[in-house]
């Protein structure tokens, strides 16, 4: 390996460091915490998402398989409402099994 080539391959190991030390999302299985960037005066959010179970072919494009479940102006708010969202979820399967069972 020439000195240039190493030296280029250390280049792409620190610019890919850098570019996971500038993200701001997390990501954990179908759940994405995200800040939405708006190039004009409006302020930018951020938004929990989940990819949606959904039975469509890969041509699908990404945008059609997550769904955004909260947004805020605020990434501490946004992660508040996580709980009221399982709360809602887990309210709304007792319901429905309640109801399976009348």
């Amino acid at each position: 390996m020439t000195e240039l080539e190493r030296l280029m391959a250390e280049q792409k190991r620190i610019q890919d460091r850098i570019k996971e030390l500038k993200k701001v999302s997390l990501v954990n299985g179908r759940a994405r915490l995200g800040l939405e960037h708006y190039a004009t005066t409006k302020k930018d959010e951020w938004y929990i998402s989940i990819d949606r179970i959904l039975d469509v072919p890969p041509c699908v494009g990404r945008d059609m398989k997550r769904y955004s479940i909260i947004r805020a102006n605020d990434k501490e708010d946004a992660i508040n409402h996580i709980d009221e969202i399982i709360q809602d979820l887990q309210g709304l399967k007792e319901k429905y099994l309640a109801q399976k069972g009348e």
